[in-house]
């Protein structure tokens, strides 16, 4: 079936424009699914990994904004205003690094932990970042090495590496900013 749906389109974009749009419906597959098109040669490995990333960045960067066009409707201005609203939002605008690790770490929450932090106003400097560092560097990196690689000696300490770098990334922005 790969074989079918890569033959449908032969231009060269079509393989990148198939991983990007599949990371809307499942990054995990379609990170695994990168990793075998890169393994198999039928994409070459930095461009896959490239296209996971910009399909992930696209659709975590869409929900965020979502929740932010969201607070344009006056009722639900009205409603964040409230104080056990504001008091779950709190630790989002107050620590935004450790609730995006959270979010992105615990399954069944992204969709809508990234609508409320666009609800509770991060600032989406610290957001994009956090999603570029967090996820397509660490988590992506690290899944998308085993898949293309999982034959090399080298393949245990990349588990040890990005235990360290997400640990460092954790202890360093993970403290709360002061307002």
């Amino acid at each position: 079936m790969l074989e079918d749906l890569l033959l449908y389109y032969d231009h060269p974009v079509w393989p990148i424009f198939l991983v990007v749009i599949s990371t809307f419906v499942l990054e995990d597959i379609a990170i695994i699914g990168a990793g075998f098109l890169a393994a198999s040669e039928k994409m070459a490995p930095g461009l896959a990994f490239f296209a996971v990333c910009l399909g992930i960045f696209i659709g975590d960067t869409a929900l965020y904004l979502l929740g932010r066009l969201a607070l344009v409707w006056p009722w639900l201005r009205h409603k964040m205003r409230q104080p056990l609203i504001r008091r779950q939002m709190r630790p989002l605008q107050l620590s935004p690094w450790s609730q995006i690790m959270l979010i992105r770490c615990m399954p069944g929450i992204r969709t809508f932990g990234y609508i409320a932090c666009g609800l509770a106003r991060v600032h989406p400097v610290p957001f994009c970042l956090a999603n570029v560092c967090l996820y397509c560097g660490v988590g992506c990196g690290s899944v998308f090495h085993y898949v293309v690689f999982r034959a090399t000696v080298w393949r245990g300490a990349a588990w040890i590496y990005v235990v360290l770098v997400t640990g460092g990334l954790s202890v360093v922005l993970a403290r709360p900013t002061s307002n």
